[in-house]
C-alpha cells in the first residue's frame, strides 16, 4: 500500500466506529495482512465459507479450508450494518485495518434464520435477551493500516515472504518448519539436524507463543530453550522464529490451519506432535498424521512428520514412540512460572503526551525484563482505562482517580518484589507526586518523562485523536484544550524523536540494576539464526 493511501485510510479512520482485537484477532489480521493465510485475503462470509456439513459429515475430515472471520458480541454487532466501513484496532486503541463489512451472522441459526441482510439505512437490531451474549461473525474485505506493534523479540518476527526465501539464501533445498519446538527433547532436535542434513534442509524452530504476552516468563523462558536448542544444529542450518499463531482448538482442523500458514512461510515439512490435534498417542498417533498427508488432505505438498518418531541422530526416525517431548499432563506451551526472589520491587512510571511513545517503550521494556526472567506487570493507560475504569469520564476529577487506581495496583505490585509498568498521559504534577507517594516507601519510583515534542505527537497520531481533538469532537484533551504539566525532576526524560526504542530501554534497564531490582548479566543472545 502507497503512503498516500495508507494516510487517507487514517484520516478517514477518525470517523469510524472501532473495534478492539483481541490478542487472538490481532494475530489473524496479522496472518491475513502479511500473506501467511493465502489464498484467503480478507475476513470470509458465508459465501466464501460454503454450506456448513450435513449432520451425517460432522466429525470427518473435508478438504481443509482457512476459516478466518471476525467474531463480536451482539451488543458490538447492533452497531454494525452492511456496506458500513470500521476500523481494526489493537488494545491500545493502534489503527490496523479498515473493514468493509459485507455479511454479519449468528453460527448457531439455521440458513433459513439467518439474519436478515441489513443495510446502512436499515442496520440490524441485533441484541435481545436470547441473543446479548452470543458471538456474531462478520466478514468483508480489509484494508492494512499497519501490523500490530511486537516489542518481544522483533527479530523473530518474520514475514512469510522473509522465511520463504531464506534457504535459497543459505544455498538450501527444503525448510523443515518444528512445531511448538521448545517442547522437543535434546534428543529429538539431534534426530531433526540428522533429518535436515540428509534432505538438504533449514530447520526453522517455531517457539510455542499460543498468545503468551510479553510479561509472560514462560514466554521467554521457551525462547531461551529453543536459542539452546540451536546448538544441536550445525552453524547456518538453523533457524529461530515466533510467528503469530494463537491455537484455535486441538483437532485435525487446527493442524490443517497451521500446516497451511506453515506451507506459506515457505516449510516443505513440518515436525508435529498429533496429541497436540487430537489424533492420539504412540504408535496410532503418528499413523493418523502419515495418513493425512497421504490422503491429499493437505493443499500444500508438504510432508507431516511426528515428533514422536524422533529418538536421535544414530537411529533418524524410529517406533520408539513418545521420544520427542515429555506428555505427562499435557497442555500446549504449559511451562513453570514464578519470581525470582530477592530483589527490590520497582515501579517505572511513564508519563507523557499521546502520542509521545509511552506504550511503545513501556512494552519494550516489559518485553526486555522478561528476557531476564523478572516478573513485570504491564499497566498501560488504555487498558486500565477500558477495564478497571471504564464508567470515567475525562474530567480532572476522574482522571486523578484513574492515576490513583494505577497507582494503587502498582504500589501492590511493587510491594511484592514485582516490577509495575504504568503508561498513562497523568497530565498533572499533583497526582504524579501522590502516585510516588504511595510506593516510594515500598520499593523504588522511576517517574519517566517521555518528553516528545508535541508537534511530532500530532504528526503520529497513530490513534487520530489530535485531529478530533482539533475538529472539536474530544474535549479536554491532553495537550490541545487541557494543559500538560512537565515533570520538573523525573529520574529519566527521553525523547522518541531522538532516541531509539531499544536506547531507551537500555537506560531504563541500567538504572533497575542500578537500584539493586535486576541481578545477573544481560547477555542473551539476540539473534535469530544458529
Amino acid at each position: 500500500m502507497s503512503h498516500e493511501r495508507a494516510r487517507a485510510l487514517k484520516q478517514e479512520a477518525t470517523r469510524l466506529e472501532s473495534i478492539s482485537l483481541t490478542a487472538a484477532q490481532l494475530c489473524d489480521i496479522e496472518l491475513l495482512l502479511t500473506g501467511a493465510y493465502a489464498p484467503v485475503t480478507r475476513l470470509m462470509t458465508r459465501q466464501d465459507l460454503g454450506p456448513e456439513p450435513a449432520a451425517s459429515q460432522i466429525g470427518r475430515v473435508a478438504r481443509p479450508q482457512l476459516q478466518v472471520f471476525l467474531e463480536v458480541n451482539a451488543a458490538s454487532a447492533s452497531k454494525l450494518s452492511l456496506g458500513q466501513r470500521v476500523v481494526l484496532r489493537d488494545d491500545e486503541g493502534a489503527m490496523l485495518a479498515v473493514l468493509t463489512i459485507e455479511d454479519i451472522w449468528d453460527p448457531r441459526m439455521a440458513a433459513k434464520d439467518a439474519l436478515p441482510q441489513a443495510t446502512e439505512a436499515t442496520p440490524q437490531a441485533l441484541p435481545t435477551p436470547e441473543t446479548e451474549a452470543r458471538c456474531l461473525r462478520v466478514g468483508g474485505s480489509i484494508e492494512g493500516i499497519g501490523t500490530p506493534g511486537r516489542h518481544d523479540y522483533p527479530e523473530l518476527r518474520v514475514t512469510p515472504s522473509w522465511l520463504a526465501e531464506e534457504p535459497r539464501r543459505r544455498r538450501l533445498q527444503r525448510m523443515i518448519l518444528v512445531d511448538s519446538a521448545a517442547e522437543l527433547t535434546q534428543t529429538a532436535h539431534q534426530a531433526v539436524a540428522a533429518i535436515a542434513a540428509e534432505i538438504d534442509a533449514l530447520v526453522v524452530l517455531q517457539i510455542a507463543d499460543d498468545g503468551l504476552q510479553p510479561t509472560d516468563l514462560r514466554l521467554h523462558r521457551a525462547v531461551r530453550e529453543c536459542r539452546e536448542a540451536l546448538r544441536q544444529y550445525p552453524a547456518g542450518r538453523a533457524q529461530l522464529a515466533l510467528l503469530p499463531l494463537v491455537s484455535k482448538g486441538n483437532d485435525v482442523h487446527e493442524l490443517l490451519r497451521r500446516a497451511a500458514v506453515y506451507g506459506n512461510y515457505g516449510a516443505t515439512h513440518c515436525i508435529l506432535d498429533p496429541r497436540d490435534y487430537g489424533l492420539g498417542s504412540g504408535a496410532e498417533g503418528s499413523a493418523a498424521l502419515s495418513k493425512l498427508s497421504a490422503e491429499g488432505l493437505l493443499k500444500t505438498s508438504m510432508t507431516l512428520i511426528s515428533s514422536l518418531d524422533l529418538t536421535g541422530p544414530a537411529g533418524g526416525l524410529t517406533a520408539d514412540r513418545g521420544a520427542g517431548r515429555p506428555h505427562a499432563s499435557h497442555s500446549r506451551g504449559a511451562r513453570r512460572s514464578g519470581r525470582v526472589p530477592g530483589r527490590r520491587g520497582a515501579t517505572c512510571f511513564f508519563t507523557g503526551l499521546s502520542g509521545a511513545g509511552k506504550s511503545t517503550v513501556a512494552r519494550a521494556l516489559a518485553a526486555r525484563l522478561g528476557q531476564l526472567d523478572r516478573t513485570v506487570s504491564l499497566l498501560d493507560g488504555d487498558i486500565i482505562r477500558k477495564h478497571l475504569s471504564s464508567e470515567l469520564t475525562f474530567s480532572k476529577e476522574h482522571r486523578d482517580l484513574n492515576i490513583r487506581r494505577i497507582g494503587y495496583v502498582a504500589s501492590e505490585v511493587t510491594r511484592h518484589a514485582g516490577i509495575a509498568i504504568c503508561a498513562p498521559i497523568a497530565p498533572y504534577r499533583i497526582t504524579r507526586a501522590t502516585v510516588r507517594g504511595m510506593i516510594e516507601s515500598l520499593g523504588e519510583f522511576l517517574e519517566i518523562h517521555v518528553s516528545t515534542p508535541i508537534q511530532i505527537c500530532e504528526k503520529r497520531d497513530p490513534k487520530g485523536l489530535y485531529a478530533k481533538a482539533h475538529a472539536g469532537l474530544i474535549k479536554d484533551f491532553t495537550g490541545v484544550s487541557d494543559p500538560y504539566e512537565e515533570p520538573e525532576h523525573p529520574e529519566i526524560a527521553i525523547d522518541t524523536s531522538q532516541v531509539e526504542v531499544e536506547d531507551a530501554v537500555a537506560r531504563i534497564v541500567a538504572e533497575l540494576r542500578a537500584r539493586g531490582c535486576l541481578h545477573g548479566s544481560d547477555d542473551w543472545p539476540q539473534t535469530a539464526a544458529g
